[in-house]
C-alpha cells in the first residue's frame, strides 16, 4: 500500500499539549458555551498551526475529551463549517485536513510528590474512537465524592455531571468558593488513581492496546533533585510505567536518555538506567496554551520536534528510538544546514 508520506521519515514540529476552551482551570479563551468562543478557537489554532508549521497538535483537556470531540466532530468532519470559517481556499483546507489531532487527557492523580500534585497524561491514538474513550475509559474511572468516620470512601465515576455535583456541595462548605463556577470547584478538587487508569486501558487490549502513550510532566533537572527522600518510591514507579516525560530541561532530557546513569560506558549508562525505570523516556515538550497568545509558543521557544510521520504511528516510534528521533528546541541542526546551503 502506497504511503502518504513517500518521502520518509521527516523532522515536524508537533505540540502534544494545547488546551481548548472545555479546560475550565485556567481557562482564557473564552466561555465554553458560546459558540462564538469556539469558532473564533478553531479559527486562530489552525491559522496558527499553518503559521507555525505545526503538523501534529495534541488536544488537551482536564479529565475528558470534551475539546477533542468538539473540534473534530463540529469542525473537522463538517465541510461547510470549515468553510465559513476558512474561506474556499482550498490549500488552507488541505493544509488544516493535513494537521493531525490527538486527544491528551490530563489527569491530576492522589499522589504528590514533594507539595506539588503529580500530572498524568494519556495520549491516545487518533483511530480510538471518541465514544469507546469516554464510555469503556472516563466512565469507568472512579474519584472520591466523600467519606466519613469508619465508613468506605464513597467512589463516583468521572463523568461530568459528578464532578458538577461535587463543586455544588463543595461551595455550600467553603465559601470561598462561591464565585467559581460549579465545574471549575469540582475539577479542581478532583484526583484520580494512576493504578486505576493503567488497570482499565491494559484490561482492554481488543480496544487499546498500542493505541495510547502515557506520559507525566517533569520539568526539573531529575539529574540533580535528591532522590534521598521519602518521595523517591512514589517518583519512581511513576517514571517507571511512563512512556515518555513532558520536559524540556536539557539535563532532564540527558537524564532520561540514561546519560547521567552510572557506567564505564554507553551500553552500561543505558543498562543501568533501564533496570532501574524499565526504559530509556522520550521528552517531549508543548507549549501548554491556555490562551492566544501561547498558542505553540512553547517557553524559551522549546519545540518539540519529531523525526517521523505525522501519525500515530509515527509518534510511538520515539519510544524505541528517543535519542535518534526527538529534538527539543528552535530547530534541529540538520535543518539548519540544509537551509544555510540551499
Amino acid at each position: 500500500m502506497a504511503s502518504n508520506y513517500p518521502r520518509g521519515s521527516e523532522w515536524r514540529k508537533w505540540d502534544l499539549h494545547v488546551h481548548t476552551p472545555f479546560s475550565y482551570l485556567n481557562n482564557q479563551f473564552g466561555s465554553p458555551e458560546d459558540t462564538d468562543t469556539w469558532d473564533n478557537y478553531v479559527r486562530i489554532l489552525f491559522n496558527k498551526a499553518i503559521e507555525k508549521n505545526i503538523a501534529v497538535i495534541g488536544i488537551t483537556d482536564y479529565f475528558f475529551i470534551d475539546g477533542y470531540k468538539k473540534v473534530k466532530n463540529e469542525y473537522l468532519e463538517n465541510e461547510d463549517k470549515l468553510k465559513s470559517l476558512f474561506g474556499n481556499d482550498e490549500a488552507k483546507l488541505q493544509a488544516i485536513r493535513n494537521i493531525l489531532v490527538l486527544p491528551n487527557i490530563e489527569f491530576r492523580l492522589n499522589k504528590l510528590v514533594g507539595p506539588r500534585r503529580i500530572n498524568f497524561h494519556v495520549i491516545f491514538s487518533n483511530e480510538v474512537s471518541i465514544n469507546d474513550i469516554e464510555n469503556n475509559f472516563l466512565n469507568e474511572i472512579k474519584f472520591v465524592y466523600e467519606s466519613g468516620p469508619q465508613t468506605e470512601d464513597e467512589k463516583r465515576p468521572l463523568i461530568k455531571q459528578n464532578l458538577i455535583s461535587l463543586g455544588q456541595r463543595l461551595k455550600l462548605d467553603h465559601h470561598n468558593f462561591a464565585t467559581k463556577p460549579d465545574i471549575e470547584v469540582g475539577m479542581m478538587n478532583t484526583v484520580v488513581n494512576d493504578e486505576e487508569i493503567v488497570r482499565i486501558l491494559t484490561n482492554k487490549k481488543s480496544i487499546f492496546e498500542g493505541k495510547y502513550l502515557l506520559f507525566i510532566p517533569s520539568d526539573e533537572d531529575l539529574s540533580k533533585i535528591s532522590w534521598d527522600g521519602q518521595d523517591h518510591q512514589t517518583r519512581k514507579v511513576l517514571i517507571q510505567k511512563s512512556d515518555g516525560l513532558f520536559a524540556s530541561n536539557p539535563n532532564t532530557i540527558q537524564w532520561a536518555l540514561g546519560y547521567k546513569h552510572l557506567g564505564n560506558n554507553r551500553e552500561e549508562q543505558i543498562n543501568n538506567f533501564i533496570n532501574e525505570f524499565k526504559s530509556l523516556k522520550p521528552c517531549i515538550w508543548g507549549s501548554d496554551a491556555h490562551h492566544f497568545d501561547k498558542l505553540f509558543n512553547p517557553d524559551q521557544n522549546r519545540h518539540t520536534w519529531i523525526k517521523a510521520d505525522p501519525t500515530f504511528e509515527g509518534l510511538k516510534q520515539i519510544i524505541y528510538e528517543p535519542e535518534e528521533r526527538v529534538y527539543i528546541g528552535d530547530e534541529p541542526e540538520i535543518l539548519k544546514r540544509i537551509r544555510e546551503n540551499k
